[in-house]
C-alpha cells in the first residue's frame, strides 16, 4: 500500500471519535502490517494503561520494533512491530530505515488521538454532572418556589385591603415568581434533541427574556454566514444567553439595553454580548468567572456560564469595553457539520 494512502487511513480512523475506543485501537492494531513490507509475517502489540491490544500469534522474538507512546509528555505506553519469521538483514535488524521513522510517526499520531479522547472524555463528563446538577437545582427551586408564591399569595389574602403599598409589593413578587417559573418550565421541557442551531438558541433565549423583562431592550444582528452555523447539542447552553440577560437587568435598571451581535470568525461562531450599563467593577474582573465571585447574589451565574461553555468546547470571556461604558461577554464556540 502507498505510504501516503496508509498514513491518510490511520489519520481517518484516528478522527473517528463517535466510535468506541476499544473498536478504534483493535482496528489501528489490525492496520499496522499493512505498512510493513513483509505483511504477511507482521505482528503488533499495543500496551497501554487501559489494556493491551494485539493481533493474534503476537511474539515479541528477536526481530521487534518498538516505540513509546506519550500523552501530553508522559508515557503512557508502547508500540511493538515484530515479524515471527526470520526475514533478510536491511537497515535495522530485518527492517527498513523508513519502517523506523513510520513506527515513531504511528506511535505520535496514536498519543495525540488518546489525548484528544481523553480531552472529550473529561468534556463529556463534565456536560452530564452539568445537567444533573442542573436537574437537581431545577427540582429544589421549583419546589421552593411554590412555597414562596403560597406564602405571598397568603400575605395579600390577610393584609386589609388599604395596605396598597404592601398589596403591590405582593404583585411584583407574584410576577417575579412567575417569571422564574416560566423559565423553569421551559428549561424542565426541553426537547430530547438539544438545539445545534445557535441563533435557534439565541432567538429564544431572547423571546424569554422579553416575556420575563418587557422592559428590557434587546437587539440582536447577525451576519448571513452565522444564521445556519452549528454547534454541539446542549440542553444547557441556552441558559448562558440567559443569566447574561438577567444579569443585565440586574445591574442596569431602568432604560437597561443589550444588544447581541453574532458572526463567524476562523471557522468559529462568535456572539457578543453587550449592555449599556456601568461595567464591572476593576476589582471583580480578574476573578469574575470563577466560583463565588458576584457583585451581588451567590456567584454562581458566570461560573456556571462558563463551565456550559467549555463543556462545548467554547470559552467565554469579558472584552475591554475601550470607550464603551456597558459591559461586553464575547462568546466562542467551534463549529460543526
Amino acid at each position: 500500500m502507498h505510504l501516503m494512502i496508509y498514513l491518510n487511513n490511520v489519520i481517518r480512523l484516528f478522527s473517528r471519535i463517535d466510535k468506541p475506543l476499544h473498536e478504534v485501537l483493535m482496528t489501528f492494531v489490525h492496520m499496522v502490517p499493512e505498512g510493513w513490507q513483509y505483511p504477511e509475517v507482521t505482528r503488533v502489540r499495543l500496551t497501554l494503561d487501559i489494556g493491551v491490544y494485539q493481533t493474534a500469534n503476537f511474539e515479541a522474538g528477536p526481530w521487534t520494533l518498538s516505540h513509546p507512546i506519550y500523552v501530553a509528555d508522559e508515557e503512557v505506553g508502547k508500540i511493538e512491530v515484530s515479524y515471527i519469521e526470520e526475514r533478510p538483514e536491511a537497515d535495522h535488524g530485518p527492517f527498513l530505515h523508513g519502517e523506523v521513522i513510520l513506527i515513531k510517526t504511528l506511535a505520535t499520531e496514536l498519543g495525540h488521538f488518546l489525548e484528544r479522547w481523553e480531552l472529550l472524555s473529561q468534556r463529556e463528563q463534565h456536560r452530564r454532572d452539568l445537567e444533573l446538577y442542573t436537574s437537581i437545582l431545577r427540582h429544589d427551586l421549583a419546589n421552593d418556589l411554590s412555597v414562596l408564591m403560597t406564602n405571598t399569595e397568603l400575605i395579600g389574602m390577610l393584609v386589609p385591603e388599604e395596605f396598597t403599598d404592601v398589596h403591590e409589593r405582593v404583585r411584583s413578587t407574584l410576577a417575579v415568581c412567575e417569571r422564574v417559573a416560566d423559565l423553569l418550565n421551559l428549561l424542565s421541557t426541553a426537547p430530547a434533541e438539544p438545539e445545534t442551531l445557535l441563533m435557534g438558541v439565541i432567538e429564544r433565549a431572547v423571546e424569554r427574556a422579553r416575556a420575563a423583562w418587557p422592559e428590557l431592550n434587546i437587539h440582536v444582528k447577525v451576519t448571513p454566514g452565522a444564521k445556519s452555523a452549528r454547534v454541539l447539542p446542549s440542553r444547557l447552553l441556552g441558559t448562558v444567553i440567559d443569566n447574561l440577560l438577567r444579569n443585565v437587568t440586574q445591574h442596569v435598571g431602568e432604560s437597561a439595553e443589550v444588544t447581541i451581535s453574532v458572526d463567524v470568525e476562523d471557522g468559529k461562531i462568535v456572539a457578543l454580548v453587550s449592555d449599556n450599563g456601568p461595567g464591572i467593577d476593576p476589582a471583580v474582573k480578574p476573578h469574575l468567572f470563577e466560583r463565588g465571585t458576584s457583585t451581588q447574589g451567590g456567584g454562581l451565574g458566570l461560573y456556571l456560564c462558563r463551565q456550559i461553555v467549555r463543556a462545548v468546547g467554547g470559552e467565554i470571556v469579558l472584552v475591554e469595553s475601550g470607550g464603551h461604558s456597558g459591559a461586553t461577554f464575547r462568546i466562542e464556540l467551534p463549529i460543526t457539520t
